[in-house]
């Protein structure tokens, strides 16, 4: 395929609004980025259903560390 390099595609000065300025096309996708406070709140969610699935799991309560009642019998070890 042959190409002409003697001319070159160019936008009018009509188009231009602001000389000053270098814009981009907008993006259609818009991404989203959670805030901090929203993620804490997803994994604190999550983590609470874990914490008692182990704990029903377990017959343990692994934040207070007790034992809770259930089919272990658990003792404390001392080091």
């Amino acid at each position: 395929m042959y190409c002409n390099r003697s001319t070159r595609e160019s936008t009018p000065c009509s188009s231009i609004k602001d000389f000053n300025v270098i814009s981009t096309p907008s993006n259609s996708i818009t991404r989203s980025i959670p805030l901090a406070r929203e993620i804490e709140d997803f994994f604190a969610v999550h983590e609470q259903e874990h914490l008692r699935r182990f704990a029903d799991k377990y017959n343990f309560d692994f934040v207070d560390e007790k034992p809770l009642e259930g089919c272990y019998e658990w003792v404390k070890v001392e080091f």
